[in-house]
């Protein structure tokens, strides 16, 4: 596990990113680069603060339902490190607030509402610095019984680096060929600006696309613990059903990226799987035979409605699954919205009625975007999502 543990009060750290690709790394400097051989691996480092670097075969949305290929525009240096015959390594090294401008603009909108971008830069830079500085949570559990098999990912070992530019952690897909004054501002308002918790230490700051109205607990998706600022919690902020259909575009479009946008999730949902579907993704992401599945039961749910021990009955046998995206992958080939649904069996399928967009944990970003809209200050949607901490300033 990477634990660097060199964040000091007073000074911006770097962060270490990997991004990952599709075949090896394509890069395409725009401006000053050195590049340099250095035992097995290739440096690329920026002259001077205008240049950039384009990363055309850049891979997000990995294993999710926008997943794509896209060019990628990245300040920093990059260290390029070839592990076998078909595997890379690409980091990305920069200064937080770079990454952050970045980030930003990944997420969300940039034309998104200022007090928004502000709240979304305090925790975005809050979750990478713990991460930096080894406190966040992370890493990953298997537990497998007899009837039972139980699983969470949180963050990965991420060995050599920070965190990953993919929805695994947050979105880091590049700054756009425009920059966005208001994500610029939103960081120069906020910078250095972290919440901690009661103990001062840097918080969890977890969000979500999409709560469904009412937020998660931490222990619901990852480690069986919680933490007193990563609540369950009706979010009024959420539900857009009171907004006329022109205002709802409206909103939507101005807070949230096309993509994102694509499937309309923001709201209940529906999704078939097939009793087959299911055996076989089992067989082959688990290695677990139950025959012919028969039944789905939801043996247990976190406070929000999200399924995390999902029963299973097969002809062969039962088996209880989780956690929360454990199930999700298991019931789509490109991961299930959330797994806050009800269930009907149609016979050779199952009918999955939903709600919510992602683990409902923390921040839901829907509901954030719709307070700044209404006109709440950032301090106000991190003291709703977050509630015990405090904001600090780190470095100036």
């Amino acid at each position: 596990m990477n634990m660097r543990g060199d964040i000091t009060h007073g000074k911006e750290p770097d962060i270490r990113v990997r991004l990952y690709t599709v075949g090896a790394p394509i890069l395409s400097p725009r401006g000053e680069y050195s590049i340099t051989p250095d035992d097995g691996k290739v440096l690329y480092t920026r002259l001077n603060g205008k240049s950039s670097m384009v990363l055309e075969n850049l891979a997000i949305g990995i294993g999710f339902h926008w997943q794509r290929v896209i060019p990628g525009r990245f300040k920093g240096n990059f260290e390029v490190i070839r592990e076998a015959p078909d595997s890379w390594i690409t980091l990305n090294i920069l200064p937080l607030e770079e990454y952050l401008e970045s980030v930003i603009g990944s997420e969300m909108n940039p034309e998104a509402p200022i007090e928004f971008l502000k709240a979304h830069a305090v925790i975005s830079r809050s979750w990478a610095m713990a991460r930096i500085a080894g406190e966040g949570s992370r890493g990953s559990n298997e537990t497998r019984e007899p009837g039972l098999f139980v699983t969470w990912e949180d963050g990965g070992d991420h060995e050599g680096f920070d965190v990953c530019g993919d929805d695994h952690c947050q979105r880091y897909q590049g700054v756009p060929e425009r920059e966005s004054t208001a994500v610029r501002e939103a960081i120069e308002q906020t910078r250095g600006l972290v919440l901690t918790d009661a103990d001062g230490v840097i918080a969890d700051t977890r969000f979500a696309k999409c709560c469904g109205g009412l937020t998660e607990r931490f222990s619901t998706c990852w480690q069986d613990i919680d933490k007193p600022y990563l609540i369950s919690q009706p979010d009024p902020w959420c539900n857009l059903g009171g907004l006329s259909p022109e205002r709802r575009r409206e909103f939507l479009a101005k807070s949230f990226k096309g993509y994102d946008l694509s499937a309309d999730t923001l709201g209940d949902w529906e999704h078939r799987v097939t009793k087959r579907e299911i055996a076989d993704r089992l067989r082959e992401r688990h290695g677990i035979d139950l025959g012919h599945v028969t039944a789905l039961r939801a043996v247990h749910r976190g406070p929000s409605g999200r399924i995390d021990r999902l029963e299973l009955t097969g002809d062969k046998g039962r088996l209880i699954l989780g956690k929360e995206l454990a199930i999700r992958r298991l019931l789509s080939k490109s991961c299930l919205y959330s797994s806050a649904f009800e269930i009907t069996d149609l016979g050779d399928e199952f009918l999955l009625k939903g709600f919510g967009w992602g683990h409902g944990v923390g921040l839901c970003q829907t509901g954030a975007a719709r307070m700044a809209t209404e006109g709440a200050s950032f301090t106000d949607i991190l003291n709703f999502y977050y509630p015990s901490t405090t904001l600090t300033r780190f470095y100036d």
